[in-house]
């Protein structure tokens, strides 16, 4: 009796997604605040200069304030958005350092991703730093060349650099170049016509600084930025891929 075999199938290959990058493990920011005699402040969190502070999401941050090396009262106070969610604006203490804050995002949140905040000690002294959140994907924008610069040119009107720019999907920066003399004015960005995920409504520099989470593409999106008091305008145009 013969037994006949059927032929072997042939196995189809499947290309399976990348997996998602996976997150670093969290830190615990303490940022120590130091105020001289004459009302500087310095600022370092784990060793290392935190003026500006750029944490992941679920990092947590905490803040101990010393004047003349003397641990004093304090409060840190967001006036826009806080990075740790709708309902922690005002952070006080007594003298100890604060309990520790996580970073949180709302998942649609289309603002500046630079915060600042206030940190005011006894004897009327305050101070402006900020933090710098990642994009509601969860991770910082590693790639410094996502940058857009601003500048005046040699009749005084405001330049962007690159004016016609395109960049892969994450943060997206808007900053004041640094060479030459700057006017370091805070601005205000309009798209034409930004596509579902994109700020609606003009959004406003902090301390000279523009930060966006753009992770839906869109191709050659115009854009109008207007300096706040010196009423410089430039219109750019942006691709993301």
């Amino acid at each position: 009796m013969a037994i006949k075999r059927s032929p072997a199938k042939k196995s189809k290959t499947r290309s399976l997604p990348a997996p998602p990058p996976t997150p670093p493990p969290p830190v615990a920011y303490v940022i120590e605040v130091a105020v001289d005699k004459k009302g500087n402040f310095t600022y370092t969190a784990n060793g290392k200069p935190a003026e500006t502070l750029h944490p992941n999401l679920g990092d947590t941050i905490s803040w101990s304030v010393r004047v003349n090396g003397k641990r004093k009262p304090f409060q840190i106070e967001f006036p826009g958005f806080s990075p740790f969610g709708f309902l922690t604006r005002i952070i006080r203490s007594a003298s100890k350092p604060t309990k520790p804050q996580t970073v949180t995002l709302p998942k649609h949140y289309q603002g500046n991703l630079v915060m600042n905040y206030r940190v005011t000690v006894p004897g009327a002294w305050s101070d402006d730093p900020d933090i710098v959140q990642p994009s509601s994907d969860g991770f910082p924008d590693a790639d410094q060349a996502h940058v857009v610069s601003l500048g005046t040119d040699d009749t005084g009107q405001l330049t962007l650099d690159p004016d016609n720019a395109s960049f892969n999907r994450g943060q997206i920066t808007w900053q004041w170049g640094l060479t030459g003399t700057q006017p370091q004015d805070d601005f205000t960005l309009t798209f034409e016509t930004p596509p579902t995920g994109w700020p609606k409504n003009p959004t406003t520099s902090v301390n000279g600084v523009l930060v966006l989470g753009l992770l839906a593409p869109s191709a050659n999106q115009g854009y109008t930025i207007v300096t706040v008091h010196s009423g410089l305008r430039a219109d750019g145009v942006l691709t993301i891929n």
